[in-house]
């Protein structure tokens, strides 16, 4: 899927921060977190060696009733 869609798909409810970077050569290079609007508490992350991947197996992680 592209990044439009994936980003596209994150439910209006939340909000989410990706970043790129390590701090160890043996970490995944893209994170992401998505978040509640109302409270800031985090409802998914996940780590991957593309944004696109990190953002997929977040959106697979967030609470069945955002799916």
């Amino acid at each position: 899927m592209a990044l439009a869609e994936l980003v596209a798909a994150i439910p209006a409810q939340y909000f989410w921060i990706a970043g790129k970077g390590r701090i160890k050569p043996s970490e995944p290079l893209y994170a992401i977190r998505i978040l509640d609007a109302e409270t800031d508490a985090v409802v998914a992350q996940a780590e991957a060696d593309t944004l696109e991947d990190a953002i997929a197996h977040a959106l697979k992680s967030l609470p069945l009733e955002a799916a």
